[in-house]
């Protein structure tokens, strides 16, 4: 399943799915910010620190409906998460809606990526559940810097 909401994801779609017993599965596509404010977004892999990320809310998408308990990025838990005002769309200052702004630690997202180079362009994959069990996801590109 992960593998199929990441591919729905990639391509942009809010699709239904047919599954075995007949019923429609609706996939929620996120606006996920990762490096809130930041662009292009960074991603230091030699880092030992934390990846902020934002699933950004909006006038059509309340994150008080995302269970933080199930988000995962590229199938990490996040260490920590809260509700505030960080971002808009395209990298934007806070913009009046509640996001839902979790952090990873750096190198467990680095290990999931495997081997990547200085200057790569690479999208990261978020996917979760919403309180009523529908899934979401969404992603965002990081640029793979290997500082020292």
């Amino acid at each position: 399943m992960m593998r199929l909401l990441k591919l729905i994801v990639a391509l942009g779609l809010v699709v239904a799915l047919l599954i075995p017993a007949g019923m429609a599965l609706s996939v929620v596509l996120a606006d996920v910010d990762i490096k809130p404010m930041s662009c292009p977004n960074p991603l230091n892999v030699n880092s030992k620190g934390v990846l902020p990320v934002a699933i950004l809310g909006g006038e059509l998408w309340d994150v008080t409906e995302v269970n933080p308990a199930t988000v995962e990025l590229e199938g990490v838990a996040p260490w920590g998460w809260a509700l505030e005002d960080v971002a808009g769309p395209g990298c934007s200052g806070p913009d009046g809606y509640l996001d839902l702004t979790l952090k990873f630690k750096t190198q467990e997202i680095v290990d999931e990526l495997g081997g990547v180079n200085d200057g790569d362009a690479v999208f990261l994959y978020l996917t979760g559940n919403l309180f009523g069990g529908a899934p979401f996801g969404g992603s965002d590109e990081v640029w793979i810097i290997k500082k020292t």
